[in-house]
């Protein structure tokens, strides 16, 4: 129940983050318009939102799945906005000089510079999202990893709890190295640098 929250409410976060944060950063009227919004709801503890998804979507699966992805969601969304930002712009005006369209320029020069930011915005969203699935089942739940600690730790039941912890941990590690796995295969040339330095 746990991976399957978690998963959900993460691939959400990247199916909408990766994309809006392209636009956000390509765009300078989206920044503009929208940009306050989002920095005040990543600002905003996103648990406080809880009670209200909860009276929206239930108390079962998409009101977690929900919550996973506001925590993770502006983690991404902000570091693809910050990859697209930084894009060398001589990098862009070499492709315009070179008769690029509009659209191969993204493609070929933005996309690949935002790379990066995205495999690091995705890494936090993931640590973020694990938060979440704990503090989702912490509060309504009656099972998953989040259930099994609390319940442990309410019956004192010690072993039971580091358990739980340690399956949680565990998760968190193999993702997050899963991610850096991901991230060795899409940006090749990062691994060429840590080598070199």
């Amino acid at each position: 129940m746990s991976f399957q929250e978690g998963a959900l409410g993460f691939g959400l976060a990247v199916v909408v983050g990766v994309p809006l944060g392209l636009v956000l950063g390509r765009s300078k009227l989206f920044r503009s318009l929208f940009e306050p919004y989002v920095m005040a709801l990543y600002s905003t503890p996103q648990v406080a939102f809880f009670p209200l998804l909860i009276i929206a979507l239930g108390i079962g699966l998409w009101s977690k799945v929900a919550l996973v992805f506001l925590g993770a969601v502006f983690a991404i969304l902000i570091n693809t906005q910050a990859g697209v930002i930084t894009t060398d712009r001589r990098m862009i005006e070499m492709a315009r000089s070179f008769t690029a369209s509009e659209l191969t320029i993204f493609r070929k020069v933005i996309l690949p510079a935002s790379v990066p930011f995205i495999m690091a915005g995705m890494r936090l969203g993931l640590g973020r999202a694990l938060i979440m699935v704990f503090v989702a089942e912490l509060f309504s739940a009656t099972e998953g990893i989040g259930f099994l600690i609390v319940r442990a730790g309410a019956l004192f039941d010690t072993p039971k709890l580091f358990v739980g912890v340690l399956v949680m941990t565990l998760g968190g590690v193999l993702l997050s190295q899963g991610m850096k796995w991901l991230e060795r295969r899409l940006v090749p040339w990062l691994s060429v640098r840590e080598e070199e330095s």
